[in-house]
């Protein structure tokens, strides 16, 4: 968790209102939730009232705000309960003052500090010896409580290099990044997903040569337009020359078992970003449909793409598994498809 950082603020003898954005959350080792404070200052004299929105976790209890003469040195505190404002009083008008909050829940857990708002109630004075405004995540500059500051290019989007949150993206952050098979924020190993973010999947794969170690076969490629496919470097790819209304890469005999949660797995991506459909199909006429039939929306980056399904009916020995490119090829364009696996969803762990 990363360390709360509140911004310093301005304290008048004239009436002033000030809104100061934070953007990190609390951080304790003890406190399962965060917080994330947006403080607003109204100064009247020799008194402060600060304002915050409220942490959504279901078990917080409530706040207490430390107050003290010098930086982190904190004299007193009060519990405000579970209220998001405070008004302190008794200010000396001519005393410097530091502010931070601190968050529990309801077995009496509490966080660590915020990082810290300052005021000098001096009138005309502002807030300075030393209260100066704090790194703030986002701003483009990696200080010492982030791993990484991209700026406005901060993101939660799979392959992004830096999060939201300025920590560097990777296996654990709950975002399925290529290479990544899961991503479940890795708080228990031995579930379906590891703290190496794969698939613990233990039941054999339906799918032969699924990572085209083997080169092509005994996988079929075919297209009413123009095209090939080859295995380069262990990755299945499909050349589009000229489109046609029927492409397809597909695995035929598949044995699988009826009425039974299957999943599959692959990772793809299109030249351009062109989407495909994915299906499994009775391999002769009249093509009768086995459980499975979506569309994948692809991008031009290799990604990690998961579909559950449940078989129909009885055991299947006649399946066949394509990779339907028809309705959305486009001359010139390649897609590249690898690692492919159809395995049981239940009774395999």
């Amino acid at each position: 968790m990363k360390v709360m950082k509140l911004l310093t603020f301005k304290f008048l003898r004239e009436p002033t209102r000030v809104h100061i954005p934070l953007l990190s959350p609390l951080n304790s080792a003890l406190l399962a939730f965060l917080g994330i404070l947006i403080f607003t200052a109204f100064s009247y004299a020799a008194q402060v009232t600060l304002k915050w929105h409220a942490n959504k976790e279901p078990d917080l209890a409530g706040y207490k705000v430390y107050q003290g003469t010098s930086s982190r040195n904190y004299d007193t505190w009060m519990d405000i309960g579970n209220w998001t404002d405070v008004t302190i009083t008794d200010l000396e008008d001519n005393g410097t003052y530091y502010f931070s909050v601190t968050a529990y829940d309801t077995y009496g857990n509490e966080s660590g500090y915020s990082s810290e708002v300052c005021t000098n109630c001096s009138p005309g004075d502002g807030c300075d010896g030393g209260c100066e405004l704090e790194p703030v995540c986002g701003d483009g500059k990696v200080d010492s409580v982030e791993e990484c500051d991209e700026g406005a290019n901060n993101s939660d989007a799979p392959d992004a290099f830096c999060r939201n949150d300025c920590t560097l993206a990777g296996c654990g952050d709950g975002i399925v990044d290529s290479g990544e098979q899961c991503d479940d924020g890795n708080l228990i190993d031995n579930d379906t997903c590891s703290n190496d973010c794969l698939l613990n999947v233990q039941c054999p794969n339906v799918v032969t040569n699924g990572d085209f170690s083997e080169g092509k076969q005994p996988w079929n490629f075919y297209t009413n337009g123009s095209g090939n496919y080859s295995v380069v470097e262990g990755e299945a790819r499909v050349a589009i020359t000229t489109q046609g209304t029927n492409v397809q890469l597909s695995q035929r005999g598949l044995t699988l078992e009826g009425n039974t949660l299957y999943r599959l797995r692959f990772r793809a991506r299109h030249s351009t970003g062109r989407d495909l459909m994915v299906a499994l199909i009775k391999h002769t006429s009249p093509y009768t449909n086995y459980g499975l039939n979506q569309t994948i929306d692809l991008t031009e980056t290799m990604q990690t793409h998961s579909v559950e399904f449940m078989t129909r009916l009885g055991a299947k020995t006649d399946g066949r598994l394509l990779f339907s490119m028809g309705s959305y090829d486009q001359d010139g364009t390649t897609y590249y498809i690898d690692d492919v696996a159809i395995e049981k969803v239940l009774d395999c762990w």
